[in-house]
């Protein structure tokens, strides 16, 4: 799956998030014995159907069901932002506090949202997802790297440069994976959404790599929909095309076989 073998970060725009679009993927990562953390960048206090249950009553509700998602899963640390739900942008804040968690966590590969609008997926489109994908990128490269990007950082969080980043994409999604596997991820599922009604996306992978970049249609955050992959023989078939873009950018398309 990834080329990196050192620390994961996992950025999101809401609790539940991690779990329902790359759970099976952070499964896998922490079975392997990669230190996987979370940051999450909103609060969570709208995602919630429940007419009696206020948004102040929310968060406290969202932040725990997080943390015990992501212990089902093996990570090892879960922050939250506390931007307001529905109403992320992007700001030099915003920007300077995910180039924060990135130089503080210091990982070699990244997992975030799409910053692409979908119109076949509903929950896909969601405007938090892609204002959190587009920061996370602007973040990875040049602003996490750059020592003289956030100058109040630079006495306490050394400049990083993140090797990969996988990006979930909501449509085209083909994956197969064990019934072993599928439960594996249910309970994590389970813990993260008790206060919400949440679509279960047909997504599939983008992986990108800073020192080259390239993308996987049906590819491997899919399964977090159905758990952790099938543990087999699988190689990737299709082709590349190389193109210019801060440095050797690769698009590669294929299937999983």
């Amino acid at each position: 799956m990834s080329s990196a073998n050192g620390r994961v970060l996992v950025i999101a725009a809401h609790p539940d998030d991690p779990d329902f679009l790359a759970g099976g993927t952070i499964a896998r990562f922490a079975k392997e014995g990669r230190e996987i953390a979370y940051v999450i960048v909103t609060n969570g206090n709208k995602g919630s159907g429940d007419r009696s249950v206020t948004s102040d009553q929310l968060i406290p509700i969202r932040e725990k069901e997080q943390r015990s998602a992501a212990q089902v899963l093996g990570v090892r640390s879960v922050e939250f932002l506390g931007y307001e739900d529905g109403e992320v942008e992007d700001t030099r804040n915003l920007r300077r506090d995910i180039t924060r968690e990135i130089r503080r966590w210091q990982p070699d590969l990244i997992i975030t949202l799409s910053p692409y609008r979908t119109y076949n997926n509903f929950p896909g489109w969601h405007r938090d997802h892609r204002a959190t994908a587009r920061v996370v990128l602007d973040c990875v490269y040049p602003l996490a790297r750059d020592h003289l990007s956030f100058p109040e950082l630079a006495t306490t969080h050394e400049p990083h440069k993140v090797r990969e980043a996988y990006l979930v994409q909501w449509e085209k999604a083909k994956w197969q994976t064990s019934r072993r596997s599928r439960i594996g991820c249910a309970t994590a599922r389970r813990r993260s959404a008790r206060t919400r009604v949440t679509h279960t996306p047909k997504d599939s992978t983008t992986s990108s790599s800073l020192d080259s970049i390239f993308t996987v249609q049906r590819g491997a955050v899919v399964i977090a929909r159905c758990g952790m992959e099938s543990i087999g023989k699988k190689r990737w078939v299709g082709s590349v095309v190389d193109h210019s873009a801060a440095g050797c950018t690769v698009s590669f398309s294929g299937t999983r076989t």
